[in-house]
């Protein structure tokens, strides 16, 4: 190829000397250094699945002969011809060089141009790197390499990164120190472009100073029209501009943005390769069919660097250069931090004053290959205000290289990612993870749940439950790193030690610190198991404990590590006992049994765990608190178990009280304990109450049965309420010796506080109150010779909910002498069968009582008329017997009173005596018949108090005379004589006639 092309050369120069001179030594040149061409790559591809949509940036082709093509939106081509992939003469497009006079690049048939130097003695494309497919924030690269013998040699490093509408030519030309090069006789670099503008050939020129005051040179077209608004702006509503933009080194030298052949034939707008001259600069007005050239100028030999980048689409330049990645280049298995920066430089490591401190960009981390993985913490990262440097933990999951990039990021910068290893100060993104197991800390948590890395999230839990005494369990053992991220690839296959620690002791020690461990096991850790095991065989602990701590030891590694949750031990059950106190009847049934305990007075009970180290506070809840059999209310517990030996796991309370008779008992769990787990209630690592929930246990443990009954508690005291006294005569009196007056009052039975015991009743209640004698009523101020008795009618009254309201009836006995007015008070101190009895206690208010007597008065009359005997009650004053006009409750009836000793002519029966007796304020009145003419004399009426003697005549025949039965008048029988024809007064006998 080299030789056809040197012969047409020389066809179009025949007969210049120089040239054949010039053609002899390329030809020597072309023989000695051909067998050092490399054979050119195949055409390489930039994002390959790209160009379809706006968002997928562009699909670029780049062949080892600087052509190009590229593709955009729906994959249609933008340079010309937009069909043609390169390498194709199709294509008039590529980077060309003149040296010493000649013009050396690829040729095409656009316009049959060749270059007069023929293509690059050597030309080689490197494969794009990271491969295809690309992602967004991927920056792909590929090197070209070519150059003339003996003369320039070119490296253009291609950059895209994704979504991008540009690639970027880095380029570094070296031109040999001896080369032929002056300004007279320059070396040019062109880059020249054929462009077709989203579909269309025609186009406006343009040249333009960017806001980062780097020249663009290219051609749109306009949003409407075939007019040219502008060659010095975009204007509005453009949008696709193909251009070249001067990036970083040497500004253009020339460019022109004008017709497409202008580049390939002499003459015209002067904007040819071929001419000696420089590019023109022309800049097109014009809507035409466009190309766009740029061009570079070196007058002596040395290392050239510059940069420019080929648009197409979108001229804007992105807000920052690079995303950095500072790494130590090589670690272990263990997390590494690296850091993350954006950069609007692109120096690296990116100077302080270039990194971007405002808005936010994030993203991850990537790594090359992807397996084995490497995991990264935070993913996605976010760096910019607030945050310009963020670090970033990377966690290899094996050994291997890797090279680092990123992908997803939200901003993409303009030449991607870059990396700057700290440990030799180089810039590379080669990462080497060694195969070095790495644990530093281990952690213990249930079984079947996912582990928190507390590290990254320190909120989170790994939780340990409640557990059992006396029953097995089992739980998981994680492997760390540092991070706190899991360990999976730790192994260990001896020397692993899971070990139990009492943790209620305060301060708590350091994890290394803890010993005496009440129980462990050697675990064993395999790749298979990535970092995490559950312990091979069951925890069986007797004892109970508030706080146990998990420890896990490496003596092979010397690492230590201890559980973040504590967890508790629990017994399983309370058995609760009385023995002494009030174990009269486990039945609850006997009502004699011994001992008896007062309502209300204090007895001991004692919870019995039968767990060693149980200390905590049994509870009692009283809603679980049940009486015997027949009770009336169920009574209330209180109290609270005070004494705890942890060596026996018993509580015991001296000070239990409860406010009924009779027995209680307490029903499934009415003695409990939720506070000796606290540790992992508070927490929710037990379920609420007392039954299971999934892998949980109860948080409270009490009684799993009803317990026995316990008692046998009897009132402590009686008290008596609304006392009342009813007088025997009337409202206002009794007579001394006088049954009848009245207590009435309520009796209760109390607890030792005074509230009533309701179950006092039935056979619970042990006070008769139909009995006198068991109230032991007493009376006060008693005059000499008076005593207090019961009423011939017993106490009414009955016991129901611990009340009983009861009336009794007295007698006060008549004194010895007569006795003025008295009030006098009756007492109680009533006691039952169990002793419970009460202060003595007035009954009634004081009630006034009356010495009395009965009179009856000398009556005289005729016989031939009925006669009245006058009968008075009388009572002693003090000072005399005067008439008791309150009494209007005594009766001396006429068959009362005994008649005898008759005199002169009268005779028994020939007067009878008649009538009730009843007192009206103190006076009742007899009546005895007339005895008629002849029959004048006397008789002695004599009335029998309390002893019926004698004949009475209350008819025609005599009759025994029977008892008035009013002890209260004494026992002295008063007598008068009934006197007929008889008269006591002047007056003999009075008639009124009418």
């Amino acid at each position: 190829m080299e030789a056809t092309r040197l012969q047409q050369w020389l066809n179009r120069r025949a007969g210049d000397a120089q040239a054949v001179q010039r053609a002899a030594c390329w030809l020597l040149l072309m023989v000695l250094f051909c067998a050092y061409q490399p054979a050119l790559a195949a055409t390489v591809e930039f994002n390959s699945t790209g160009g379809t949509s706006a968002t997928n940036g562009l699909h670029f082709y780049i062949n080892d002969n600087t052509q190009l093509q590229v593709r955009r939106l729906n994959n249609t081509g933008q340079v010309y011809s937009p069909t043609v992939l390169p390498a194709s003469t199709n294509l008039d497009n590529g980077i060309f060089l003149r040296a010493n006079g000649n013009i050396y690049g690829p040729d095409h048939n656009v316009t049959t141009f060749a270059a007069t130097g023929g293509m690059y003695s050597t030309a080689t494309i490197s494969a794009v790197s990271p491969p295809n497919p690309s992602s967004a924030g991927d920056q792909q690269i590929a090197t070209s390499n070519f150059g003339i013998t003996l003369g320039p040699q070119v490296s253009v490093v291609w950059k895209y990164t994704n979504p991008y509408d540009f690639i970027t030519a880095e380029v570094t030309i070296v031109i040999p120190l001896l080369y032929a090069v002056s300004a007279s006789n320059p070396v040019r670099y062109y880059h020249v472009v054929d462009t077709y503008l989203g579909g269309s050939d025609n186009g406006c020129g343009v040249r333009y100073t960017d806001s980062n005051g780097k020249q663009v040179v290219g051609t749109y077209p306009p949003a409407s029209g075939t007019t040219c608004p502008s060659s010095t702006a975009i204007p509005a509503g453009v949008s696709i501009v193909e251009s070249f933009r001067e990036r970083s080194g040497m500004t253009f030298s020339n460019y022109c943005a004008n017709t497409w052949s202008s580049f390939w034939v002499n003459g015209g707008v002067n904007c040819s390769i071929l001419q000696a001259a420089n590019l023109s600069n022309a800049i097109s007005s014009t809507y035409q069919d466009t190309g766009v050239g740029i061009q570079y100028n070196f007058t002596a030999p040395g290392t050239y660097t510059f940069s420019y980048d080929f648009v197409v689409g979108s001229p804007a330049v992105p807000p920052y250069d690079h995303l950095e990645i500072r790494h130590p280049g090589s670690t272990t298995l263990c997390p590494t931090n690296v850091t993350v920066l954006a950069c609007t430089s692109a120096t690296v490591p990116c100077p302080a004053a270039n990194i971007v401190s405002s808005g936010s960009l994030s993203g991850s981390i990537r790594a090359t290959p992807a397996a084995p993985t490497i995991n990264e913490n935070p993913d996605p990262f976010t760096v910019g205000s607030g945050s310009p440097i963020t670090t970033v933990s990377l966690t290899g999951t094996g050994a291997g290289t890797f090279t680092l990039s990123s992908n997803g990021l939200t901003t993409t910068p303009l030449n991607g990612t870059k990396c700057w290893n700290t440990s030799n100060n180089t810039a590379s993104c080669a990462y080497t993870i060694s195969n070095v197991a790495c644990v530093s800390n281990f952690e213990c948590l249930e079984t079947g749940l996912t582990y928190q890395n507390l590290n990254s999230s320190p909120s989170s839990r790994n939780p340990l439950y409640t557990e059992v005494s006396g029953t097995g369990f089992k739980f998981d053992v994680v492997a760390l790193q540092s991070d706190g991220s899991q360990a999976t690839t730790y192994t260990a296959s001896s020397g692993v030690t899971v070990e139990l620690f009492d943790d209620s002791v305060t301060p708590q020690p350091a994890c290394s610190a803890y010993s005496g461990a009440i129980a462990s096991q050697s675990v064993t850790f395999t790749s298979g198991n990535s970092g995490r095991i559950t312990v091979p065989a069951n925890f069986v602990l007797n004892n109970a404990y508030r706080k146990l701590r998990c420890r896990v030891r490496d003596t092979g590694v010397a690492v230590s590590g201890c559980s973040s949750d504590q967890f508790a031990v629990r017994p399983s059950n309370f058995t609760l006992t009385a023995t002494g106190s009030a174990d009269a009847d486990a039945t609850g049934v006997s009502t004699t049994a011994t001992p008896r305990v007062r309502a209300g007075a204090n007895f001991s009970l004692t919870a019995n765990s039968g767990v060693v180290g149980y200390n905590g506070i049994p509870q009692i809840d009283t809603s679980k608190v049940s009486a015997h059999t027949g009770a009336v209310q169920n009574g209330t517990v209180a109290g609270t178990f005070s004494t705890v030996n942890g060596n026996t796991g018993t509580a015991t309370g001296s000070a239990f009280t409860y406010s009924e008779v009779g027995y209680f008992r307490l029903s499934q769990y009415g003695v409990f304990d939720n506070t000796f787990t606290s540790v992992d209630s508070t927490n929710g690592d037990c379920a609420t109450g007392f039954n299971s929930s999934g892998s949980k246990v109860g948080c409270s443990f009490g009684n799993t049965a009803n317990t026995s009954y316990f008692g046998r508690f009897i009132p402590d005291h009686f008290a008596v309420t609304l006392p009342a006294a009813t007088p025997a005569c009337g409202t206002s009196f009794t007579y001394f010796g006088q049954d009848g007056l009245g207590t009435g009052f309520t009796l209760t039975a109390h607890t030792v506080t005074n509230t009533t015991t309701q179950n006092y009743t039935g056979t619970y209640a042990k006070l008769g109150v139909n009995s006198w004698l068991n109230f032991n009523f007493t009376a006060a101020t008693l005059p000499s010779g008076s005593a207090l008795s019961g009423s011939a009618n017993a106490p009414i009254g009955s016991w129901a909910g611990g009340v009983a309201s009861v009336v009794a009836k007295h007698i006060v006995g008549r004194p010895t002498a007569a006795t003025a007015p008295t009030n006098i008070t009756i007492s109680a101190a009533p006691i039952d069968a169990d002793g419970v009895t009460m202060p003595v206690t007035a009954v009634a208010p004081a009630s006034p009582f009356r010495f009395g007597r009965l009179f009856i008065a000398n009556s005289y009359g005729s016989e031939l008329l009925p006669l009245t005997v006058p009968v008075e009650a009388q009572y002693w004053t003090g000072l005399a017997y005067q008439r008791n006009q309150d009494d209007s409750c005594s009766a001396v009836p006429a068959t009362s009173l005994e008649m005898r000793n008759y005199r002169v002519n009268l005779n028994p029966c020939e007067t009878q005596l008649s009538g009730a007796g009843s007192m009206s304020n103190g006076k009742a009145n007899l009546r005895l018949s007339k005895p008629g003419a002849g029959n004048s004399g006397s008789v002695e009426l004599k009335a029998n108090l309390n002893t019926a003697t004698g004949q009475t005549c209350n008819g025609a025949v005599e009759s025994s005379a029977i008892s008035a039965a009013t002890p209260w008048f004494g026992n002295v029988n008063p007598t008068a004589r009934a006197t007929f024809g008889i008269y006591k007064s002047p007056v003999i006998y009075l008639r009124e006639n009418f």
